[in-house]
This record gives structure tokens, sequence and C-alpha cells, in this order.
């Protein structure tokens, strides 16, 4: 007899997904991985008392995304990788001001179809 799937089991594998979702960021040959599917809430409400504005508001996805969201990007990489301390102002302060879309790549990695949960 055939059972029907247990309710939630979808969203729950798609939320799992989700917070595998990783990028590189590299900056004029320094690269950073950030987990951007897996920001804790500390680091959301530091993002929200910094700028005022939810993560979410400075990625929507890797075709749209200004210059301010770079930035705050670059400072959660550079958090997540040690630099705890740093305030997104250091970061603002010490960006090159002839950066370019050239010095700037931004690849975000799919996780692999194997790592995913079974449903």
């Amino acid at each position: 007899m055939a059972s029907a799937p247990t309710p939630g089991v979808g969203q729950r594998a798609d939320a799992a997904a989700a917070a595998k979702q990783m990028m590189t960021i590299t900056i004029r040959g320094r690269s950073l991985p950030f987990a951007f599917g897996n920001i804790p809430i500390k680091e959301r409400a530091i993002v929200r008392k910094e700028t005022g504005l939810a993560f979410e508001a400075y990625w929507a996805g890797e075709t749209s995304i200004g210059m301010d969201s770079i930035q705050v990007l670059w400072w959660l990489a550079r958090r997540a990788s040690g630099e705890w301390q740093l305030t997104l102002t250091n970061v603002v302060d010490e960006w090159p001001d002839d950066l370019t879309e050239d010095d700037i790549e931004i690849m975000v990695d799919e996780p692999d179809v194997e790592d995913s949960p079974e449903v």
C-alpha cells in the first residue's frame, strides 16, 4: 500500500538545500567563501543594525546586485572568515575608489545533487 508523503518534507528539503548555498566573492584576486544561505541570526541582526535594512535587501540574486550589496556581502564574508570585529564602516572606508566590475567576481556555487537530502 502506498503512503502519502509526510507533510512539510518538501519544504524542509528546500530549506536544507538553500542553507547549503555558497558563493565565492573575489575582489582584486582575494577570494572569500560565503554561506549566504546560512547566515546566523546574530549576523542578520548586525546587518539590520548597521544598515537599517534586512540582509535580503542586499541579495536578490546574482543578476541584480549593486556596489552597496557587494560591500555588505564582502563585509559578512570577512566576518565569517575570522574578522568578527570588522565593521561595515571599516569596509566602506577601505573600499578602493577605482574598483571596477573587472575587479569583482561573484560565483554562486550550487550544492551537488548527491549532497541533497532524500525526499
